[in-house]
């Protein structure tokens, strides 16, 4: 259903889904599931993911680089919690950053170069910050 064009999803999910499904009580609770929550909830309206637009993402790429991307923060695989409250910090910031660039029509893809130029800021910028908190400075 994600393919159909917005305007069409309810006609489709209420004559094409449910008399194609099988007879199954299984399946019957799924389409009640479906219905009441992405079909005629106010939360998940057809309009926000069912699109024919081509040029919008039909992957989780997005998220897997994400993922890489934080995990490249930590040395060991069970982190401090104070070491991850940090990272996910600076994770926020560069979003934010970005964020930013883009609303001021900018480009959000930067060269590596100044990627790690601005990491590099923030982290001096964050080491900083917690030596003026700890009254080191």
């Amino acid at each position: 259903m994600p393919f159909i064009p917005s305007e069409q999803v309810i006609p489709f999910f209420c004559i094409e889904a449910t008399c194609l499904s099988p007879i199954d009580p299984r399946i019957e609770e799924l389409e009640e599931y479906v219905l009441k929550n992405y079909i005629e909830s106010q939360n998940f309206l057809p309009s926000m993911w069912a699109s024919q637009d081509l040029s919008r993402p039909r992957t989780t790429n997005c998220c897997e680089s994400f993922h890489a991307h934080f995990q490249k923060f930590f040395q060991n695989s069970n982190p401090n919690i104070f070491t991850l409250i940090n990272r996910h910090g600076d994770v926020q910031q560069l979003t934010l950053m970005k964020f930013f660039a883009i609303s001021k029509g900018g480009n959000a893809k930067t060269r590596k170069r100044d990627r790690c130029q601005r990491e590099k800021e923030m982290g001096e910028s964050h080491t900083r910050i917690q030596r003026s908190q700890n009254f080191e400075i």
